[in-house]
């Protein structure tokens, strides 16, 4: 048995080898025609340890600004996002927001709108995490008006395959200038995709005075 370095992403027939799928990257593959077992064992452990090296990482609290722009006619507004009961497999999760007076807009715009208001989490360890929830922090800045979450995207990679599930989440905030609203902590229950948006402002303030201490609210 001899370890090779791949580019490829298919079994080669002219070599008579199994490749891993799934990464356009470099990778290893095990010269060996008959044994079923440790190919699948390599197409599923080796995308895994990818991801897990060198994987993109994307944590709201990153992006958190601590600071509102008087001249823009800005404000803010904070919360929590806490995963429950999340699956081994899921890999990331996007939350998305408009401003409420988009109506009626061609899905492509829609589409290009979309991905400049989200709250991404990709890859990422929980800023807190207790019993079997994962809490991340979050602030939006934005001038003021009136916006709304639509939906959640949660992203989950086997390792074997790749899947995006969309969940409708309706609801609407409000912000206004020079002001720092809290928003609540927004629940997501990811076996059975129910969410709520729990008042925990006590519990959040501490969260956020641990890492931003300059952020009251």
């Amino acid at each position: 048995m001899r370890i090779v370095p791949i580019q490829l992403l298919r079994y080669d027939k002219r070599y008579k080898r199994s490749i891993c799928p799934l990464c356009c990257l470099r990778m290893f593959t095990i010269r060996n025609t008959n044994n079923d077992k440790l190919y699948l064992m390599c197409k599923i452990i080796i995308p895994l340890l990818l991801i897990c090296l060198t994987g993109c990482v994307i944590t709201p609290s990153k992006q958190i600004t601590t600071t509102i722009g008087p001249s823009k006619k800005e404000g803010m507004i904070v919360g929590t996002i806490s995963i429950e009961n999340r699956p081994f497999f899921a890999s990331g999760y996007s939350f998305h927001y408009l401003s409420d007076s988009i109506r009626n807009v061609a899905e492509e715009d829609l589409s290009k709108r979309d991905k400049q208001n989200l709250i991404k989490i990709l890859n990422a360890d929980p800023d807190f995490k207790e019993d079997k929830k994962w809490y991340f922090l979050f602030n939006i800045v934005k001038k003021e008006g009136k916006y709304k979450f639509h939906k959640i995207e949660v992203y989950s990679n086997s390792g074997a395959m790749e899947s995006v599930k969309k969940i409708p989440f309706k609801f609407p905030f409000e912000i206004e200038a020079g002001k720092i609203h809290y928003i609540g902590e927004i629940n997501l229950e990811a076996k059975t995709g129910e969410i709520r948006v729990i008042n925990s402002i006590e519990r959040d303030r501490g969260f956020f005075k641990a890492k931003f201490p300059d952020l009251s609210f």
